[in-house]
């Protein structure tokens, strides 16, 4: 999934592209080892308003 992200995110920038996938393993494990995940939601099919209610309603905003 990291790596589908990328190629979109980076599709017009081929060296950027090329520096996060040499470093997305290296990258994970940091974010994994931090464990700063409080919240980890799927946006892969969420609609953005209903994403962002999911964020304010963790938050305690709602």
């Amino acid at each position: 999934m990291l790596e589908s992200r990328l190629r979109f995110r980076h599709r017009d920038d081929p060296e950027r592209l090329t520096w996060h996938l040499d470093h997305v393993n290296e990258l994970s494990k940091v974010l994994e080892a931090a464990e700063i995940d409080d919240l980890v939601l799927d946006s892969s099919d969420i609609p953005a308003v209903e994403l962002a209610v999911a964020v304010r309603r963790a938050a305690g905003w709602d």
